[in-house]
């Protein structure tokens, strides 16, 4: 499983939004958004535009525009990333 944090459009402002990045067994993955009824396929949900993905060890950073994943960011600059993210 990855987190996936980004930003969705099904709300009007759009706003910081999260969604379950599940790979199966066989490598397909799905996305689990509480936004939408049913399973989507990465690339198939409109309304959600990721920014990076945290996984159990890394944070990646969501390549503009495909919604594919970057090489995982250095530990040094996700945890900055992160600090900046939660300040207040």
């Amino acid at each position: 499983l990855q987190l996936l944090i980004g930003y969705s459009t099904i709300t009007r402002p759009p706003g910081q939004h999260a969604v379950l990045l599940a790979t199966l067994e066989d490598g397909a993955q799905v996305i689990l958004d509480n936004a939408e009824r049913d399973l989507v396929l990465p690339g198939a949900d409109r309304h959600f535009h990721p920014m990076y993905a945290v996984s159990r060890d890394q944070l990646y950073r969501a390549s503009p525009g495909n919604g594919s994943l970057a090489p995982p960011l250095p530990y040094e600059l996700g945890q900055r990333i992160a600090r900046q993210q939660l300040a207040p």
